[in-house]
Parts: C-alpha cells; structure tokens; sequence
C-alpha cells in the first residue's frame, strides 16, 4: 500500500490510519511533482493519492496533469489491481480527475475501485471531526462496498500464499541450521541444476533456464493452489462476492469472447513463441495457403474449398467460396503442432504446423453467405477476441483447422514470420487430441 501526499502531516495520518489495519504503507511525499522514489512501484494494491499538488493552479485540466504526471512516477503501468482513493479537500474534482485518467493518460493502469474522502472531515490522528466514521473506518468501507474485488484480490493472495508454500518445500530439503547460517547455497544450486535438467534434458536447459525450472514447479503450484487450505473468513468472501441470488444479471454476450481469449490465447510479446513452436499461430511472408499451394500444386480456390463453401437464397446446394470475401474478412496461418516433449527439449529439425483460416467470430457452417464446412477433418476453437495486427479495438474471432492440410517446415522456410499468438495448452491439447482421433480413428472388423 502506498499513500502520495505533498503535505508531512497529512500524509503521516494516512499512513497511521493504514497501519491500524495491519497494513503496511510506503509515505511518498511529493514537491511539485518529484517524488521520493527512485523508480514506478509494482505489485501495490492499494493507493492513497491526492489531487491538487500545484497550489496555484487553478486550471483543473492543469491540475489533473501534474497529478497524471505525478502517478506515472509512482505506479507501474503493470502494477496489477489496485484501489485508488483520492484524499482531498476537493471532493468536487475526484470524478473530473478519474475521467481525465481513463480518456487522456493510458499509462496509469485503471483501478478495480475508486473512491473519495475529504481530508477535513479527519483529525491529524484519524479520527472524525464530526464524531462519524473514523478514517480507518472509512477506509474500509471503500473496500469492503466491493465484495467481488476483495475476493479476486484475495485469489490473488492465496496464489501468492501457494507459491511461497511451493518455495519453502523445496527449502525445507536443508537443514535449519545451514538456513540460519546462509551457508547451502552451493547445495541449492545444484538442486535447481537437477531440477532443471530433469524436467527439459540436460543438453536443453542453457536454452532457457527459466522455463526449465517452471516445467517443473509449476504443476506443483497448480496442486498446491486448487487444493489450498480456506485462510480465516475466505470462504464468507467467496460466499459475499458469488451470492447465487436469482436477480443476478446474466454476463454480457462481449464477455464470453473475451474470457475465451484469457483462457486460451497469449498475445504476441506476452512470452517467448516462435513460429513453428508449438501452439504458435503464425502468417508467412508470402502467404500460408500460398505455401500449401505450391507444395501441393492446388490453386488457392481448391484449398478453401476443404474449408469454406457459400450458400445463396434458393441455391440447393452451396457453391465454391467467394475468394474476394475469403481474402477480406479471413487470413491464413499455420498452427505449430510440435510434440509436448519436442517443444520442451528442443528436439526435431522441421516443425509440424497445420493450415488453418481465422475466420470472423460469427461464421457459422450453416445458414446464407460464406460458411464453414462441417467434415471430419475440420475442428474449430471457440470465438475469441483479439486485436487486429497493428492494434485497435479486439475483433471476434476463430480459427478453423483442417487436418487434410498438414506439412512441417523448416526454419529456413520461416524466416520472416509474423507471429500473432499461442494457442494456450489446455485448448492445444484438445486440438491435438482431435487431430489423434481423425488420424487414428479406432476400430476393427469383427466377425461374429
């Protein structure tokens, strides 16, 4: 928790209101608009801020720059969720200063919950002038008028609270007294060493010893969180925040799309992913299908054709896709198919990929206009919302798979790829699995 304030006093009694609730608080004072930290603060949850740090200013748009100015010095624009309380003397300029924040400064992370409380209603001590609500009090009536971010905030703990149960197990291996005395440090070397090498193959770790190390450990966290102790009051937060009331709004239909992307699609710069990598959606130099095409001597129209049809009003049957509509509203990539273990030990000179067409969100395999086919060797993920190459608003979409259409590259042919997202590993799995079942397709005659 950080409380921002230009003037000692104030700030001192938004610091001791904090601490009475067990909270630690890092006091930034500000002069002008310097503050005393070195570098933007990550990981805050809480933000105590004032709004006029000019005095003299009486613009407000003045007002609200240095204060945006001010902000930036201190929160990282990866902070995470926090609350934002503005504490001033002017309640009539929180609502003008938030909507500045959200329309002009993209680099302050929006908060969860905002809120307000005006520094003259408080003694230097805290308490209320008006024999109300102490600040200590209204703190936490800010907060807890949010139940479902406290919950989300304390998820957020809990994870937190696993990973270091995961850490202290592994350093639970050494005795207390090499602990106390700071001296199995060569010892833990060498069990992150073999950990390391365990879990990717010795000759893979140099390539990234992170990702090594997580190979391992991060199940052990998945385990550790799902089956987590309740800490003290945790399961009435949940039982606050998820009532199960039956005048509960149903989620807006934009939702769906856009938690099927949190699930199940990496952004391009979110982690390493190469193209030919494993999940790795990718688009090449001159075109994916127009690979295909030349490998398989077929015209761009007969690949599209194993894909998509179109179906006008009173056509019987439908017809071969318009490829000036395929060429506008789809594009063609290649899925990286890399083998788990492949991908983990960097094994394999060509990369597998298959030829899949992103399509609009809304295409169906029924219906008029251009559709998908609906054959064995199709699988389709579900619509998620992505932004547009260049950025822009997330559009809905999907990709559409054809298994007829699979080939391996080698890195010479990939060279210039444009790289658009990963496939996360649950939804991979399935589309593997898919791929297995239309390849494998069980069964056998029997005789009776």
């Amino acid at each position: 928790m950080i409380a921002v304030d230009d003037d000692l006093r104030e700030l001192t009694t938004i610091v001791k209101a904090l601490r009475q609730l067990d909270v630690a608080c890092l006091p930034v004072l500000v002069e002008g608009t310097k503050v005393d930290i070195r570098t933007p603060l990550s990981g805050v949850r809480l933000v105590f801020f004032d709004i006029n740090y000019l005095k003299a200013v009486t613009n407000d748009v003045a007002m609200y720059e240095a204060a945006a100015t001010i902000l930036c010095k201190v929160l990282a624009p990866d902070n995470g969720p926090y609350v934002l309380i503005t504490w001033s003397s002017k309640a009539d300029k929180h609502d003008g200063l938030m909507a500045h924040f959200a329309a002009h400064v993209a680099e302050i992370p929006p908060p969860a919950v905002t809120g307000f409380l005006q520094k003259e209603n408080f003694t230097p001590d805290g308490a209320a002038k008006d024999g109300g609500a102490s600040l200590r009090e209204q703190i936490m009536s800010v907060i807890a008028d949010q139940p479902q971010i406290r919950a989300l905030m304390q998820w957020e703990m809990s994870a937190h609270r696993a990973a270091g149960d995961v850490i202290s197990s592994l350093l639970d291996l050494f005795s207390r007294e090499d602990r106390f005395a700071a001296r199995y440090g060569p010892s833990l070397h060498a069990m992150l060493t073999h950990i390391a090498r365990s879990a990717v193959g010795s000759g893979n770790v140099a390539m990234d010893r992170r990702a090594a190390v997580n190979e391992a450990l991060v199940p052990i966290l998945f385990d550790r969180l799902m089956h987590q102790l309740p800490a003290d009051g945790e399961i009435q937060l949940w039982t606050d925040a998820i009532t199960l009331a039956p005048d509960i709004p149903t989620a807006e239909p934009a939702h769906g799309s856009h938690l099927n992307a949190l699930s199940h699609i990496a952004r391009a710069g979110s982690g390493p992913m190469d193209a030919g990598d494993r999940g790795v959606v990718f688009m090449l130099p001159d075109g994916a299908a127009e690979k295909m095409a030349a490998r398989t001597q077929r015209t761009l129209q007969d690949i599209a054709a194993d894909f998509l049809s179109s179906q006008s009003k009173g056509q019987n049957r439908p017809s071969l896709p318009d490829m000036a509509e395929v060429a506008r509203e789809c594009r063609w990539v290649f899925v990286g198919m890399r083998a788990i273990c492949d991908q983990a030990q960097s094994k394999g000179v060509m990369r597998p990929v298959v030829l899949a067409l992103e399509v609009p969100g809304t295409l169906k395999d029924k219906g008029l206009g251009l559709r998908f086919n609906n054959h064995g060797a199709i699988s389709t993920t579900p619509c998620f919302a992505i932004p547009p190459l260049g950025g822009g608003v997330p559009a809905d979409r999907r990709l559409i798979i054809d298994w007829h259409w699979t080939t391996s590259l080698s890195d010479a042919e990939m060279v210039g790829a444009t790289v658009l997202y990963r496939v996360r590993e649950p939804l991979m799995s399935q589309i593997a699995s898919q791929m297995s079942g239309y390849s494998a397709r069980p069964g056998i005659i029997t005789f009776d």
